[in-house]
């Protein structure tokens, strides 16, 4: 009978197996013997991986619009975003939608 030693791998560790896997020409079957995985196990590292390479899903959250005349700072125009915490973050309209996606995920953290 087997030993039901548990083995913990680090989230780095499986990560590399399924990597290691994507490469090799074996089966699951074989890759799991000659690694002593359960394949259910190795199952599991997989759709962890598989989840971890997903997009996070975007939370939206109610905005107010301001009038012109408080909204725009400068002669250019631009933006005035006001947090529920009273912060204010102010920028103009040439920000970058990766750019702008960044600041908004820093701003909810915050």
């Amino acid at each position: 009978m087997r030993n039901p030693k548990k083995t913990v791998r680090s989230a780095e560790e499986t990560a590399r197996l399924v990597v290691e896997w994507n490469r090799s020409e074996m089966t699951r079957r074989e890759y799991c013997e000659h690694h002593g995985l359960a394949v259910t196990t190795f199952d599991y590292y997989r759709r962890r991986a598989r989840e971890q390479r997903r997009p996070k899903s975007v939370r939206l959250v109610p905005v107010n619009i301001a009038s012109p005349s408080v909204q725009a700072k400068s002669d250019t125009g631009g933006f005035t975003l006001v947090l529920v915490n009273g912060r204010r973050i102010e920028g103009g309209w040439g920000v970058g939608e990766e750019d702008l996606a960044r600041l908004l995920r820093v701003a909810e953290r915050g």
